[in-house]
């Protein structure tokens, strides 16, 4: 391996890993909670889309796994649209090598997500907000309609029956975000969010 790719793949690790740590708590297995308004101004881009692929692999120097996530964008809601977007996440297996990093997302192929994402002076986009930066979106069993699942702690709307019981910069406990907003309502909020910046 030439030295010059050497160089860019440990700088590509170095800067994701980077990124995942300006949004981490002090203390260990816990995410910053960031509203969504400061997720989305932290982010270049969000969108709607449908995972395809993922792969791992192992960064030069073997000191860390890095998945390469493909998503098929649906929807951009806020930044430059575009019909595919390639993520760099911290973490994945590599043959039986398992490098698990607590808050950070893990992608699935063929699963509908929202992603907040955000590109680094290395030209690789990463999620935004570690764990955060990713919600799920399910089919409500009663009439099918799209919902976002994993946003509690990014809105304080007690219409919603969203607690505001612990705000921005307060630690976001993985145990808390299985409620569940139409996905049409949370766009609406990011394009209002982007008009407003």
């Amino acid at each position: 391996m030439s030295d010059i790719r050497l160089m860019r793949t440990r700088a590509l690790a170095i800067g994701v890993l980077a990124a995942w740590a300006a949004v981490a708590a002090p203390a260990g297995a816990q995410t910053l909670r960031l509203s969504l308004d400061a997720l989305s101004r932290e982010s270049d881009a969000v969108i709607v889309g449908k995972t395809l692929s993922t792969e791992s692999f192992w960064t030069p120097d073997r000191s860390a796994i890095l998945t390469r996530v493909t998503v098929q964008v649906e929807e951009t809601l806020s930044g430059q649209p575009t019909s595919q977007v390639v993520l760099t996440v911290p973490g994945g297996q590599v043959g039986e090598y398992l490098h698990e990093i607590s808050d950070m997302p893990v992608f699935v192929p063929d699963e509908e997500v929202v992603v907040f994402t955000t590109r680094l002076a290395s030209g690789e986009t990463v999620v935004a907000g570690g764990l955060q930066g990713k919600l799920e979106i399910v089919r409500d069993a009663a009439g099918g309609e799209r919902q976002v699942i994993g946003f509690a702690g990014l809105l304080d709307d007690a219409s919603l029956g969203v607690s505001g019981a612990a705000g921005a910069g307060e630690t976001l406990e993985a145990d808390e975000a299985k409620a569940a907003l139409p996905l049409k309502d949370f766009s609406a909020r990011i394009k209002r969010l982007s008009v407003e910046r």
